[in-house]
């Protein structure tokens, strides 16, 4: 998945303005040892009520060797995204 992509539906870019109170509260963001993102996985429910399952999502991404949480807004531009990207190899 391309930076660009991932850094949309983190934000949640592609959710249209009506429906942005729906909108997803954080995601999971899976890096590949490639320093690519492999997945956004996004939950609708107040964090952290899912973390129960993050063994299950873990599994579902086995090439990922670094994941982290990212809530809308967060990471508000790409660069600070790339960079955190790049802190889970140091």
């Amino acid at each position: 998945m391309k930076l660009e992509r991932a850094f949309e539906l983190m934000n949640n870019f592609d959710v249209p303005e009506s429906m942005k109170k729906r909108a997803p509260k954080w995601s999971i963001i899976f890096v590949c040892v490639a320093g690519k993102v492999m997945d956004v996985v996004r939950f609708y429910e107040e964090y952290p009520k899912p973390i129960r399952r993050l063994d299950e999502y873990r599994e579902q991404h086995p090439g990922a060797i670094c994941y982290f949480i990212a809530k809308p807004g967060q990471y508000d531009c790409l660069d600070k995204l790339e960079k955190k990207i790049k802190s889970c190899f140091e």
